[in-house]
């Protein structure tokens, strides 16, 4: 009886977990509610909206480092990029669509995929609703000896025409909104965005909406451009958001918020509107993923001296459950309830870097002890022989006097 107790408990928990999923909108994991992110290209250590898609619950990412310029600058091959894209990339369609909500390409050489590859992008998001999105840079739209997207089937999904090595001369161009009703332009404030200093030369597809343009000293340029393909969402971000054209941009403080934004808004799932409430909750979430990381190395730390960590491993445990509750209700967008548990998690770590401190000059008192004896005994050995040496003189006889015969 117990038993078949307990089966009904887990299928009633299995049937809640579904029918929760079952109400988050936009294309998601079912059983998890995140966006199943595949981002490829500049996924590198750099400045760049990787540190957001690893840090904010809304994500569980993949990341392909394929961006030629960067890689080939760090001493890498093409080879190590073959082997990347070998390594991550889905082998099948199949795989693709079961695996992923939204693909970015993010300063990517279209030589890097196979053909298939770029086949099964397009139809992903055609007939499954996947989402799509094209990050400008010389790789992705083409240009500088790189060759265009222009003519494959991940461009006629883009809501953009663009032809290889059109691009912006290099200058100044600032962010103009186009649709400020838009759910993904009207919660940012984009009057404190910096300017870009570059872009890709696009021109916007019959039925494409443009919310936002590029507005240089002369000339304008369509800069992010969406629509709905099939039955996904495809968007154009024309400028680079890592260093380079968006070397300034990447510096503001709204960026990462942006990113996250715009993973969201190809994946349809509502774009949150209290930015300032969302922004606070990923600055804490990071910042509790670092303070984790830094109490690991102090346990590891003090454990080498005899300290005995296990109260406040538990401890930390239990700040990790808050942080995973709030995970939980951020998923769901209630974002008053994940900055209050965020908020209680980051005061318990107060408190656990409090008491580990405190542990840690504990664990080292005795080598406090043992350096101090050993100064203070080379102190008084180095004083002896200096006395005896110095003031004593016992090492010294007195100079007899000769008498020199000529």
């Amino acid at each position: 009886m117990k038993r078949w107790a307990g089966v009904v408990v887990l299928a009633l928990l299995i049937s809640a977990s579904c029918a929760w999923a079952a109400g988050l909108t936009g294309k998601r994991d079912p059983e998890t509610g995140r966006i199943r992110l595949l981002y490829i290209g500049d996924a590198t250590n750099t400045r760049n909206p990787v540190y957001i898609y690893k840090s904010d619950p809304t994500f569980q990412p993949t990341l392909i480092p394929a961006c030629r310029d960067v890689l080939l600058n760090a001493g890498l091959s093409i080879d190590d990029i073959r082997r990347y894209m070998r390594q991550y990339m889905p082998k099948t369609y199949r795989q693709l669509v079961s695996s992923f909500d939204s693909i970015i390409l993010s300063d990517v050489c279209v030589l890097n995929f196979r053909p298939e590859e770029i086949d099964w992008m397009e139809r992903c998001v055609r007939e499954e609703g996947v989402g799509l999105a094209m990050v400008g840079g010389f790789e992705s739209f083409g240009g500088h000896n790189y060759p265009g997207w222009g003519g494959t089937p991940v461009a006629s999904a883009l809501p953009v025409e663009f032809e290889a090595d059109k691009i912006a001369k290099g200058g100044s161009y600032k962010l103009a909104v186009a649709k400020p009703d838009d759910e993904l332009m009207k919660p940012l404030p984009w009057k404190s965005a910096p300017p870009f200093s570059g872009l890709n030369i696009v021109t916007d597809k019959d039925g494409a909406q443009e919310l936002a343009t590029a507005v240089g000293m002369t000339n304008s340029y369509p800069l992010i451009v969406q629509w709905r393909y099939g039955e996904g969402r495809t968007l154009a971000f024309t400028p680079d958001w890592t260093p380079g054209w968006g070397a300034d941009f990447c510096q503001w403080e709204y960026y990462l918020d942006f990113a996250s934004s715009m993973a969201m808004y190809i994946s349809r799932v509502p774009v949150p509107q209290n930015i300032a409430l969302v922004h606070l909750n990923r600055q804490l979430f990071y910042s509790l993923q670092n303070r984790k990381a830094l109490l690991a190395s102090l346990f590891e730390f003090v454990d080498k001296f005899g300290a005995r960590t296990s109260r406040l491993e538990d401890e930390v445990a239990g700040a990790e459950e808050l942080v995973k509750e709030a995970g939980e209700a951020y998923v769901r967008q209630d974002y008053p309830e994940a900055l209050r548990l965020l908020q209680e998690a980051d005061h318990r770590y107060d408190q656990i870097e409090a008491d580990a401190l405190k542990l840690k000059d504990r664990a080292m008192m005795w080598v406090y002890i043992v350096e101090w004896l050993a100064v203070l005994g080379t102190s008084l050995v180095t004083g002896v022989v200096l006395w005896a040496v110095m003031v004593r003189r016992r090492l010294y006889r007195e100079v007899e006097t000769t008498r020199y015969l000529a």
